[in-house]
């Protein structure tokens, strides 16, 4: 059986959550994998909103 996609309240939100955390997330990976090592090459959070403003501007 088939179900229809409907639009919850609140999905709009968990949506742009999520894909905020993927932006985070890859952008956390497109760092580490810059650096040599795998847990000293993890970025912080600030280098990470760092370089995700300096791609934005």
């Amino acid at each position: 059986m088939r179900e229809s996609f409907q639009m919850r309240e609140g999905d709009m939100e968990e949506e742009d959550r999520l894909r905020d955390a993927l932006k985070f997330a890859n952008a956390c990976g497109a760092l580490t994998v810059m650096e040599r090592g795998a847990i000293p090459a993890l970025p912080s959070r600030e280098a990470v909103l760092n370089a995700m403003l300096k791609l934005v501007t």
